[in-house]
């Protein structure tokens, strides 16, 4: 994009961009952009991976660094979620969906207390913060942690 201010390229990533590159833009700078973006993608096993946090949905397993996490069915659904989505906002509505299958209602706080789980098994047993609450937006795990 010409679209190159802070503010822009901000609300360029707020909005859901898993990158943003302001033109004329170098064609090594791309290469290396897109390089990264493909460490994101799943393996060819299905497993996810994002930092050093390891989802594998096909055994309902996941693990930071080496050490396995013990997570509920709806916990393991909602960092499959995030971690599907990793650098991008996961709406309320959309963890619902997904997770709830819309059984839950979304003025409950059942999200926030299993969003609260995880990020306690995930991050604060483990001295890291990656999951960001955007206020009235939802929650992004973040890809740099």
């Amino acid at each position: 994009t010409a679209r190159g201010t802070i503010s822009e390229r901000v609300a360029g990533l707020d909005a859901g961009a898993d990158d943003y590159v302001v033109k004329p833009c170098a064609m090594e700078e791309l290469l290396a952009r897109l390089r990264a973006i493909s460490r994101r993608r799943p393996d060819p096993a299905g497993r996810l991976q994002v930092g050093d946090l390891l989802l594998d949905p096909e055994q309902q397993r996941a693990w930071r660094a080496d050490t396995e996490l013990e997570l509920s069915r709806r916990e393991f659904a909602v960092l499959r979620a995030l971690m599907e989505n990793a650098g991008c906002v996961v709406s309320r509505l959309r963890l619902l969906e997904e997770v709830w299958d819309g059984e839950v209602d979304l003025r409950s706080n059942a999200i926030d207390v299993h969003v609260s789980k995880v990020r306690a098994k995930i991050d604060r047993a483990f001295g890291r913060t990656s999951i960001t609450t955007l206020r009235g937006r939802g929650y992004r795990l973040e890809t740099s942690q």
